[in-house]
């Protein structure tokens, strides 16, 4: 971080999870503390940060904590959870027929 060639440093929560051996465990403290320290270094360099976030809550979360780029969930993802809730929808209707 100290090159002076940097403008924003992006944390993937998933990929860093992955290189930490706790692949997908985005509340484990390991991971949680990681990031703090990532944000505490850019901080310290004057260097803006992004975070990939799954939702609003956690991205809020983030912000307060320093991060100034919020990337919110992929096309995947939020294809994914929105077909989700239109199906869980139609099963209540059917459910109250």
């Amino acid at each position: 971080l100290s090159t002076g060639e940097l403008d924003v440093v992006f944390v993937g929560p998933y990929d860093l999870s992955t290189s930490m051996g706790i692949s997908g465990e985005l509340d484990h403290p390991r991971l949680l503390d990681a990031i703090k320290e990532i944000i505490r270094l850019a901080q310290a360099h004057n260097i803006a940060l992004g975070c990939y976030v799954n939702d609003f809550e956690s991205g809020e979360q983030w912000l307060r904590s320093g991060v100034q780029l919020i990337a919110c969930g992929n096309d995947a993802f939020l294809l994914t959870r929105k077909f989700a809730e239109e199906h869980q929808k139609f099963k209540n209707a059917a459910a109250s027929k």
